[in-house]
Protein backbone atom coordinates (compact mmCIF):
# COMPACT_ATOMS: atom_id res chain seq x y z
CA UNK A 1 0.00 0.00 0.00
CA UNK A 2 2.75 2.41 1.14
CA UNK A 3 4.72 1.40 -2.47
CA UNK A 4 1.02 1.87 -4.12
CA UNK A 5 0.88 6.01 -2.55
CA UNK A 6 4.89 6.52 -3.24
CA UNK A 7 5.14 9.17 -5.90
CA UNK A 8 8.94 9.46 -5.74
CA UNK A 9 11.68 8.20 -8.31
CA UNK A 10 13.59 5.06 -6.93
CA UNK A 11 15.62 3.85 -9.84
CA UNK A 12 16.72 3.72 -13.45
CA UNK A 13 14.47 1.99 -14.79
CA UNK A 14 11.30 4.20 -12.89
CA UNK A 15 12.88 6.81 -14.88
CA UNK A 16 13.27 5.40 -18.10
CA UNK A 17 9.27 4.55 -17.59
CA UNK A 18 8.56 8.39 -17.82
CA UNK A 19 11.06 10.24 -19.59
CA UNK A 20 13.38 9.29 -22.71
CA UNK A 21 16.03 11.40 -21.23
CA UNK A 22 19.11 9.78 -21.24
CA UNK A 23 21.10 9.06 -17.72
CA UNK A 24 24.45 9.66 -17.84
CA UNK A 25 25.05 8.45 -14.22
CA UNK A 26 23.96 6.75 -11.67
CA UNK A 27 25.41 8.13 -7.88
CA UNK A 28 25.43 5.80 -4.54
CA UNK A 29 24.21 7.47 -1.59
CA UNK A 30 28.28 7.88 -0.16
CA UNK A 31 27.75 6.60 3.37
CA UNK A 32 31.64 5.29 4.63
CA UNK A 33 34.47 3.98 3.51
CA UNK A 34 33.17 0.58 1.81
CA UNK A 35 30.96 3.01 -0.71
CA UNK A 36 33.91 5.66 -1.10
CA UNK A 37 35.06 3.37 -4.58
CA UNK A 38 31.80 3.17 -5.76
CA UNK A 39 30.81 6.66 -5.26
CA UNK A 40 34.30 7.97 -7.01
CA UNK A 41 33.78 5.33 -9.67
CA UNK A 42 30.30 6.69 -10.63
CA UNK A 43 32.14 10.16 -11.15
CA UNK A 44 34.30 8.72 -13.63
CA UNK A 45 31.87 6.85 -15.55
CA UNK A 46 30.29 10.17 -15.90
CA UNK A 47 33.61 11.90 -17.09
CA UNK A 48 33.76 9.30 -19.91
CA UNK A 49 29.88 9.74 -20.58
CA UNK A 50 30.98 13.47 -21.30
CA UNK A 51 33.37 12.37 -24.07
CA UNK A 52 30.42 11.32 -26.10
CA UNK A 53 28.94 14.49 -26.69
CA UNK A 54 29.12 16.30 -29.69
CA UNK A 55 32.56 18.40 -30.02
CA UNK A 56 31.35 21.89 -31.29
CA UNK A 57 34.07 24.01 -29.46
CA UNK A 58 37.65 23.58 -27.75
CA UNK A 59 35.78 24.15 -24.37
CA UNK A 60 32.79 23.01 -22.65
CA UNK A 61 29.80 24.21 -20.74
CA UNK A 62 27.56 22.65 -17.94
CA UNK A 63 24.82 23.61 -16.42
CA UNK A 64 24.02 21.33 -13.87
CA UNK A 65 20.35 21.50 -12.04
CA UNK A 66 17.16 19.82 -10.34
CA UNK A 67 13.39 20.23 -9.68
CA UNK A 68 14.29 21.62 -5.66
CA UNK A 69 16.32 22.23 -3.21
CA UNK A 70 17.73 19.02 -1.61
CA UNK A 71 18.97 16.53 -4.63
CA UNK A 72 22.39 16.91 -4.49
CA UNK A 73 23.04 19.58 -7.01
CA UNK A 74 25.69 21.93 -5.56
CA UNK A 75 28.03 18.64 -4.12
CA UNK A 76 27.64 16.80 -7.54
CA UNK A 77 29.26 19.83 -9.39
CA UNK A 78 31.70 20.11 -6.83
CA UNK A 79 32.50 16.55 -7.34
CA UNK A 80 32.67 16.64 -11.21
CA UNK A 81 34.63 19.30 -11.11
CA UNK A 82 37.21 17.89 -9.15
CA UNK A 83 37.01 14.50 -11.17
CA UNK A 84 37.41 15.88 -14.75
CA UNK A 85 40.71 18.42 -13.13
CA UNK A 86 41.98 14.73 -12.39
CA UNK A 87 42.51 14.84 -16.22
CA UNK A 88 44.81 17.93 -16.46
CA UNK A 89 41.59 20.04 -17.61
CA UNK A 90 41.09 23.11 -16.41
CA UNK A 91 37.67 23.77 -14.74
CA UNK A 92 35.90 26.59 -13.48
CA UNK A 93 32.69 26.16 -11.58
CA UNK A 94 30.20 29.00 -11.39
CA UNK A 95 27.67 29.69 -8.87
CA UNK A 96 24.57 31.45 -10.84
CA UNK A 97 22.05 30.18 -7.68
CA UNK A 98 21.73 33.69 -7.25
CA UNK A 99 18.85 33.13 -4.78
CA UNK A 100 20.95 30.64 -2.82
CA UNK A 101 24.16 30.71 -2.57
CA UNK A 102 26.17 27.75 -1.45
CA UNK A 103 29.38 26.70 -3.69
CA UNK A 104 31.34 28.83 -1.60
CA UNK A 105 30.58 26.23 1.00
CA UNK A 106 31.74 23.26 -1.25
CA UNK A 107 35.18 24.53 -1.70
CA UNK A 108 35.69 26.55 1.85
CA UNK A 109 35.80 29.91 0.20
CA UNK A 110 35.00 33.78 0.52
CA UNK A 111 31.48 35.04 -0.67
CA UNK A 112 32.10 38.46 -0.69
CA UNK A 113 32.13 39.01 -4.61
CA UNK A 114 31.06 37.21 -7.79
CA UNK A 115 28.98 36.61 -10.11
CA UNK A 116 26.12 39.20 -9.16
CA UNK A 117 29.23 41.74 -9.07
CA UNK A 118 30.85 41.21 -12.62
CA UNK A 119 27.15 40.93 -14.13
CA UNK A 120 26.36 44.95 -12.57
CA UNK A 121 29.79 45.74 -13.61
CA UNK A 122 30.60 46.29 -10.36
CA UNK A 123 33.76 44.21 -10.68
CA UNK A 124 36.05 42.78 -13.64
CA UNK A 125 36.68 39.10 -14.66
CA UNK A 126 40.40 38.69 -12.87
CA UNK A 127 38.59 40.56 -9.75
CA UNK A 128 35.70 38.10 -9.20
CA UNK A 129 37.58 34.61 -10.07
CA UNK A 130 38.94 32.72 -7.01
CA UNK A 131 41.28 30.11 -6.68
CA UNK A 132 40.70 26.70 -4.92
CA UNK A 133 43.26 24.48 -2.90
CA UNK A 134 43.26 22.55 -6.97
CA UNK A 135 45.58 23.93 -9.57
CA UNK A 136 42.80 23.17 -12.11
CA UNK A 137 40.03 24.47 -10.54
CA UNK A 138 38.93 28.20 -10.24
CA UNK A 139 35.72 28.85 -8.88
CA UNK A 140 33.35 32.12 -8.85
CA UNK A 141 30.64 32.49 -6.13
CA UNK A 142 27.57 34.57 -6.42
CA UNK A 143 28.57 37.50 -4.38
CA UNK A 144 25.78 39.46 -2.89
CA UNK A 145 22.63 38.22 -3.88
CA UNK A 146 20.57 40.41 -6.29
CA UNK A 147 17.10 41.18 -6.01
CA UNK A 148 16.46 40.83 -10.10
CA UNK A 149 18.58 37.53 -10.51
CA UNK A 150 16.47 36.48 -13.52
CA UNK A 151 17.38 40.37 -15.05
CA UNK A 152 20.95 39.89 -14.48
CA UNK A 153 21.36 35.98 -16.21
CA UNK A 154 19.50 37.88 -19.20
CA UNK A 155 22.45 40.29 -19.36
CA UNK A 156 24.44 40.63 -22.07
CA UNK A 157 27.68 40.37 -19.59
CA UNK A 158 26.28 36.75 -18.82
CA UNK A 159 27.24 36.03 -22.74
CA UNK A 160 30.41 38.18 -22.20
CA UNK A 161 31.80 35.86 -19.61
CA UNK A 162 31.10 32.81 -20.69
CA UNK A 163 33.13 33.90 -24.18
CA UNK A 164 36.23 34.81 -22.33
CA UNK A 165 35.78 31.77 -19.91
CA UNK A 166 36.18 29.49 -22.42
CA UNK A 167 39.52 30.98 -24.03
CA UNK A 168 41.16 30.10 -20.44
CA UNK A 169 39.24 26.77 -19.28
CA UNK A 170 38.28 23.23 -20.57
CA UNK A 171 35.06 22.97 -18.85
CA UNK A 172 32.58 25.35 -17.57
CA UNK A 173 30.35 24.24 -14.96
CA UNK A 174 27.23 26.03 -13.36
CA UNK A 175 25.67 25.35 -10.51
CA UNK A 176 21.89 26.67 -11.32
CA UNK A 177 18.54 27.27 -9.39
CA UNK A 178 16.05 24.29 -9.65
CA UNK A 179 14.74 24.52 -12.50
CA UNK A 180 11.22 23.15 -10.97
CA UNK A 181 10.97 26.66 -8.93
CA UNK A 182 12.31 29.46 -11.08
CA UNK A 183 13.48 30.46 -14.54
CA UNK A 184 16.89 31.29 -14.00
CA UNK A 185 17.82 27.22 -14.91
CA UNK A 186 15.50 27.51 -18.60
CA UNK A 187 17.66 30.62 -18.99
CA UNK A 188 20.88 29.37 -18.48
CA UNK A 189 20.39 25.76 -20.19
CA UNK A 190 20.67 28.24 -23.93
CA UNK A 191 24.52 28.95 -22.68
CA UNK A 192 25.00 25.28 -22.30
CA UNK A 193 26.28 22.38 -24.13
CA UNK A 194 24.52 20.07 -21.54
CA UNK A 195 22.02 20.32 -18.66
CA UNK A 196 22.49 17.77 -16.10
CA UNK A 197 19.29 17.26 -14.00
CA UNK A 198 20.00 15.76 -10.69
CA UNK A 199 17.13 13.19 -9.92
CA UNK A 200 17.28 12.23 -6.41
CA UNK A 201 16.64 8.47 -4.95
CA UNK A 202 13.41 8.38 -3.11
CA UNK A 203 12.90 12.49 -2.96
CA UNK A 204 12.16 13.72 -6.59
CA UNK A 205 8.41 13.76 -7.70
CA UNK A 206 7.76 11.28 -10.97
CA UNK A 207 5.51 13.95 -12.21
CA UNK A 208 8.76 16.15 -12.04
CA UNK A 209 10.14 13.65 -14.17
CA UNK A 210 7.77 13.37 -16.54
CA UNK A 211 7.81 17.39 -16.97
CA UNK A 212 10.85 17.12 -17.68
CA UNK A 213 10.30 15.14 -20.63
CA UNK A 214 7.92 17.91 -22.25
CA UNK A 215 10.38 20.42 -21.53
CA UNK A 216 13.52 18.51 -23.05
CA UNK A 217 11.56 18.26 -26.53
CA UNK A 218 10.49 22.25 -26.42
CA UNK A 219 13.29 22.48 -25.93
CA UNK A 220 15.29 20.37 -28.34
CA UNK A 221 18.57 22.55 -29.90
CA UNK A 222 19.79 21.41 -26.02
CA UNK A 223 21.39 18.22 -24.84
CA UNK A 224 19.52 16.97 -21.68
CA UNK A 225 20.69 14.54 -19.47
CA UNK A 226 20.08 13.04 -15.91
CA UNK A 227 21.79 11.64 -12.55
CA UNK A 228 20.05 9.42 -10.28
CA UNK A 229 21.91 10.58 -7.11
CA UNK A 230 21.85 8.94 -3.60
CA UNK A 231 20.67 5.47 -4.46
CA UNK A 232 20.94 2.81 -1.85
CA UNK A 233 23.24 0.30 -3.34
CA UNK A 234 22.04 -3.22 -2.82
CA UNK A 235 19.81 -5.39 -5.09
CA UNK A 236 16.41 -3.58 -3.62
CA UNK A 237 17.09 -0.28 -5.46
CA UNK A 238 18.45 -1.84 -8.76
CA UNK A 239 22.41 -0.62 -8.35
CA UNK A 240 24.83 -2.44 -9.60
CA UNK A 241 28.75 -1.69 -9.86
CA UNK A 242 29.17 0.29 -13.02
CA UNK A 243 25.29 0.47 -13.81
CA UNK A 244 26.05 4.34 -15.63
CA UNK A 245 28.40 2.68 -18.35
CA UNK A 246 27.06 3.34 -21.48
CA UNK A 247 24.03 5.64 -21.04
CA UNK A 248 25.64 8.69 -22.70
CA UNK A 249 26.89 6.55 -25.94
CA UNK A 250 24.65 6.84 -28.86
CA UNK A 251 22.62 10.03 -27.53
CA UNK A 252 22.78 11.72 -30.84
CA UNK A 253 20.38 9.04 -31.83
CA UNK A 254 18.14 10.33 -29.26
CA UNK A 255 18.54 13.87 -30.56
CA UNK A 256 17.94 13.30 -33.80
CA UNK A 257 14.25 11.52 -33.36
CA UNK A 258 13.05 12.50 -30.40
CA UNK A 259 10.44 15.48 -32.37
Amino acid sequence: LREFFNNTIKNTEEIEKYSSIPIYGVIPFNKNKKTLSVFSEAFRSIRTNLQFLPQNESSRIISVTSSVSGEGKTTIVAKLGEIISKKKKKVIVLDLDLRKASVHKEFDLPNNIGMSNYLTGQNSLTEVIKKTSNDFVDVITTGPLPPNPSELILNENMKNILDELKKSYDYILIDTPPVGLVTDALILMNYSDITFTIVRANYTRKEFIKNLDRLAKEHSHNHVGMILNGVEIGDKYGYGYGVSYGYGYGNGKYYKNRN
